[in-house]
């Protein structure tokens, strides 16, 4: 070969010496994953209650189910913790931090965080998506990849656990709190009489045996207005109240009165309109 040749000429040499300057592997024009979107995924937020008894229920899950090693348990619930304590946005549900800040908050190596995720990801404890970016830079086309956006699953997800029952919710004495008991001396009057047969004034009566019982004295009102010759005895009523001075005027009675009463009764007078 002459001291004088041209590129042209080397690579024609190289040719017929059966040697191909092209490389026999094809590279992707971005540094980018096929399967990456440009959208940003939808996710569900968590408050954060739900997010302590995820990690409640994770070491549940990474003792008893998967029956790791303690350093083992103590990386996954570290990344876990991160991701839900220091990213998770509990408005939005957005989770998308980089392997570097979860090797960073966690005090573990990139290689470690990207081994676990892939192990979490495997026992359906979380998720992910892939994401990119389409834009231009100086006037030309620019495809990147940005940081997975992440999701953590429900234990129901998660593969082979099976979460404890909770128990049953106590009743007012066993927390120490005496059971809500009214008294109604004028309701059991009225109910022993309806026991007797009684009806009509007589069980009107008996319901107002009890004059600071309100509810009794409403429902005895009611059932005098329905008793047979409660017109007459009214009347008989105004006379002798006229007769010793008193006011003729009646108290309100009906279904609007009755429910003053019981919310009187229950101490509700303070709250809202019934």
């Amino acid at each position: 070969m002459s001291e004088c040749a041209t590129f042209s000429d080397v690579c024609s040499e190289f040719s017929a010496n059966g040697t191909n300057l092209k490389s026999s592997t094809s590279k992707a024009p971005w540094p980018v994953w096929k399967n990456s979107t440009t959208k940003n995924p939808k996710t569900a937020p968590l408050t954060r209650s739900e997010a302590r008894q995820i990690i409640n229920h994770l070491k549940r899950y990474l003792r008893h189910t998967l029956a790791l090693t303690r350093a083992a348990r103590r990386e996954c619930l570290a990344i876990i913790d991160v991701m839900l304590f220091d990213f998770h946005n509990y408005k939005t549900g957005r989770l998308d931090p980089c392997y570097e800040t979860l090797a960073d908050r966690s005090n573990m190596s990139r290689a470690t965080v990207a081994r676990y995720l892939r192990l979490l990801k495997g026992w359906g404890v979380i998720n992910w998506v892939r994401r990119r970016w389409n834009g231009y830079e100086d006037g030309r086309y620019v495809c990147k990849q940005e940081s997975n956006s992440y999701a953590v699953l429900p234990p129901s997800q998660w593969k082979g656990y099976k979460a404890p029952q909770e128990p049953p919710r106590p009743e007012r004495d066993e927390l120490g709190l005496a059971p809500v008991i009214i008294a109604s001396y004028g309701l059991d009057a009225g109910c022993e009489a309806i026991r007797a047969g009684t009806r009509g004034m007589s069980l009107a009566t008996a319901l107002k045996s009890d004059p600071h019982d309100d509810t009794a004295v409403m429902l005895a009102r009611m059932t005098e207005r329905q008793a047979p010759g409660w017109e007459a005895h009214m009347e008989a009523e105004r006379a002798r109240k006229a007769a010793s001075g008193q006011s003729p005027s009646q108290p309100a009675s009906g279904p609007g009165a009755l429910k003053a009463a019981l919310a009187r009764r229950l101490g509700l007078t303070g709250g809202r309109n019934s």
